[in-house]
């Protein structure tokens, strides 16, 4: 595949060009709830998702005081919960999963496989310096339904290979010996201000300009997360996205969840890093 990856905007003497990261480590559990779609419904997905950062957020755990409470897998103290959906290894049966539901029961079925990397970086905007990270935020990018139920409103499923990021599908790449699949997320950051999560779980948050980077009027300019998560998979089309029944395990489907909850003054030192372009 030929590079199709447009390069972003420039960043202008008014932008912010520093990058915070949060080093959270492999995952800390895993469950088939949605706990931002659905608080309180287990298996609420009907798929299973790995969870970063924050150990308890679930279906059963999700007030912002008991994930305040909670502790970490993150060495900062970031407690935000990072949550995607699981890749599963094709022709293959993993006992955990064999008669569970978001597994075998609702049709994932395969060993899981886990990221050998995962990177979540928080970026600055070309045209503007960024405002803390708000206690609480909820939002989504992408959406699990997106290939047959829902349509392609929200589609941002970026799939690619380690070494060739400058190229970007919606399908299932298979990646050259060596060379890690790679999954990015990237989240909207342009806040309304005022809401920390709205019906849709998505209208509180929206994406900025992609021509010139800027947000729009009304809206309050805060740090973009990238997550970036590898994987090394066996040759050829040999894995598959945990997803909806209805949805038959479709590339475009890919999405991510995410509950910021950075203690203290640490929403304000990520701010600090990435306007003083500093990478921290």
């Amino acid at each position: 595949m030929a590079p199709n990856v447009t390069a972003p905007p420039a960043t202008t003497s008014t932008g912010s060009r520093g990058t915070f990261s949060s080093r959270c480590g492999a995952q800390n559990h895993r469950d088939s709830d949605n706990v931002v779609n659905a608080p309180g419904k287990l298996n609420g997905a009907e798929h299973t998702h790995d969870y970063f950062g924050n150990t308890i957020a679930s279906a059963l755990h999700n007030s912002d005081a008991e994930l305040n409470a909670a502790s970490t897998t993150c060495t900062n103290g970031d407690k935000s919960a990072y949550q995607v959906p699981n890749l599963r290894q094709l022709g293959t049966t993993e006992q955990f999963d064999l008669n569970k539901l978001g597994g075998a029961l609702d049709g994932n079925v395969g060993k899981i496989l886990d990221p050998v990397s995962l990177t979540i970086q928080w970026r600055g905007n070309p045209v503007s310096k960024v405002t803390p990270l708000p206690l609480d935020l909820r939002m989504q990018v992408g959406d699990a339904k997106a290939a047959v139920e829902k349509g392609p409103a929200n589609l941002v499923a970026k799939w690619t290979c380690q070494g060739f990021t400058n190229r970007i599908t919606q399908q299932y790449p298979e990646c050259p010996g060596g060379f890690g699949l790679t999954r990015i997320f990237d989240f909207p950051s342009c806040w309304d201000g005022k809401n920390l999560d709205s019906a849709d779980h998505r209208s509180q948050v929206v994406f900025p300009d992609p021509a010139t980077g800027a947000c729009p009027s009304g809206t309050v300019t805060i740090p973009q997360l990238r997550m970036t998560a590898v994987y090394n998979v066996p040759p050829g089309r040999s894995y598959a996205l945990d997803g909806f029944p209805a949805e038959h395990h479709n590339p475009q489907n890919d999405h991510s969840v995410l509950i910021v909850i950075m203690p203290g003054t640490l929403a304000q030192t990520a701010a600090n890093c990435i306007n003083f372009g500093r990478t921290c």
